[in-house]
């Protein structure tokens, strides 16, 4: 039986939040055709759940209040263990083809294996959704092999960030470039850049914009992500007919540099910079999304995934740990318990049978999917849908199940009750029971072997030599909550 069989009936919701329409009613009795849903998946950029209201708590309150994503979590599930991996370019690839980096050759941004068949191997989410019917749209970053238009990628039309797209637009943009070790500077040429790192076009304000193979035209008062924001809003209320359509939806906010956003749309003139400003402009694209499914009407007919890629900067990005793995993730739309808060272990190997599962399709059809539907979680059917979760960043690796975490140092930690990374017991000297959740551990990812010098060549010797990616993780946590002091992200 598909999810779409096992939709129960929820609730329509007032006021400004009226605004998304959870739910539909589909009885056994029914005969009446299934209709396909729409699927949003908005990921955003570096992002923790501490910065959102969903995750807060009375002992631990979330950085900045947003509204709109609490009133899609009023309406929707929010999973507090969804795990992604460190980094951008790793979770990009495990999202868009379900399987885990060792299974693709992509590790990180910097270990992976170059392959110009990518997607022919390795069919994305929307490939598999456009065999079957949809329309489907890219917004945003990219940020894996090949272009979004190639076999197998999947995707009709799109507007991204040139800089994702390889060096395919490197030699028609025209506009400012900035290297990455110092970001907030840009300068008028490629040639012209002076401060290091790799260097790329212009991605905020007077942004390198591609669409559907074409640089859009652009200026200082151009802001990026409003325009993709713009794109995205167009293509879901745009008329589909009777097809349905599939939105991937990578927002590059809240990436580092925290620059201005625009002070109202279209202005041209910035806001101060820091991350406050930054999440509450993503809130705006939120509530913006919701209010245009509402007046288009096809809100109770269209499933909304909220996450990210990895974790704030500064707190858990690039670090082989939980911290650097966990990231927000909630679900709204029709067949979800509405306001429901979840355990549930998942990682991003299961959003791609879940996408799958919820247009009425069968996860069996993908051939190597590492993860499994969590729609009996989305229902209510089970209270979860796997024992185990696992991620990895460069030549790290980590997993956990309900009550243990194995860190990449080899580290076991005892897990808690609340969720709380925070309230973790770290196992210095090892028990018995310590020990045999260890070999648990284990034996649940020995069928993902680690990456060996003869695939990856000098750069697996090159990661091995970031230890501090997961030593920094323990200092972070014993940060507590004083990572939030940073100036840059005060208020304004």
């Amino acid at each position: 039986m598909n999810a779409l069989s096992r939709l129960a009936c929820v609730f329509r919701f007032r006021g400004l939040a009226a605004m998304f329409l959870v739910g539909l009613m589909v009885t056994a009795a029914s005969a009446a055709p299934e209709k396909r849903p729409n699927i949003i998946l908005f990921m955003l950029d570096d992002a923790s759940p501490g910065e959102f209201s969903p995750y807060g708590t009375a002992e631990r309150p979330a950085a900045f209040d947003t509204p709109s994503v609490q009133r899609l979590a009023d309406h929707g599930m929010t999973f507090t263990t969804g795990w992604a991996t460190p980094l951008c370019a790793p979770t990009r690839a495990l999202l868009m083809t379900g399987k885990y980096g060792i299974n693709t050759g992509q590790l990180s941004n910097s270990l992976k294996l170059p392959d110009d068949d990518f997607f022919v191997k390795h069919p994305s989410m929307a490939q598999t959704l456009a065999d079957s019917g949809y329309r489907t749209a890219l917004a945003g970053k990219w940020m894996l092999p090949g272009l979004p238009d190639e076999p197998g990628a999947g995707f009709d039309e799109h507007l991204g960030y040139a800089g994702y797209f390889g060096r395919t637009y490197f030699d028609v943009w025209t506009g400012p470039w900035f290297g990455w070790k110092d970001p907030d500077k840009l300068f008028p040429s490629r040639e012209e850049v002076t401060t290091g790192g790799y260097i790329s076009p212009s991605i905020y304000w007077y942004p390198a914009l591609v669409k559907d193979g074409k640089i859009q035209p652009s200026d200082e008062k151009t802001f990026g992500p409003d325009e993709v924001h713009d794109y995205a809003l167009e293509f879901i209320t745009r008329d589909h007919g009777d097809q349905p359509f599939f939105l991937y939806y990578a927002e590059f906010l809240p990436h580092r540099p925290w620059v201005g956003v625009p002070t109202s749309p279209g202005s041209g003139q910035a806001t101060e910079p820091g991350i406050a400003n930054q999440i509450h402009h993503i809130d705006l694209y939120v509530g913006n999304m919701l209010k245009a499914l509402e007046d288009a009407g096809i809100a109770d007919n269209t499933i909304f995934i909220f996450t990210s890629d990895n974790p704030t900067q500064g707190y858990g990005k690039n670090v082989a740990s939980e911290l650097g793995a966990r990231v927000p993730l909630i679900v709204a739309g029709p067949g979800v318990e509405a306001g429901q808060v979840t355990q549930a272990l998942v990682d991003f190997s299961d959003l791609y049978p879940t996408v799958m599962d919820l247009a009425g399709l069968d996860p069996a059809d993908v051939e190597g999917l590492d993860g499994q539907s969590f729609v009996p979680v989305l229902s209510g059917e089970s209270d979860s849908v796997r024992e185990w979760i696992y991620s990895y960043v460069d030549a790290w690796r980590f997993v956990r199940d309900r009550d243990w975490f194995l860190a990449a140092d080899g580290v076991m930690w005892r897990t808690a009750e609340s969720g709380d990374m925070l309230d973790y017991q770290r196992i210095d000297t090892p028990t018995p029971e310590s020990e045999a959740a260890k070999q648990r551990l284990l034996q649940h990812i020995a069928h993902l072997p680690e990456p060996t010098f003869e695939e990856y060549g000098e750069n697996l010797n090159k990661a091995k030599q970031k230890t501090w990616v997961f030593t920094s993780g323990d200092h972070m946590l014993n940060m507590g909550d004083k990572w939030k002091d940073d100036p840059e992200r005060s208020e304004p």
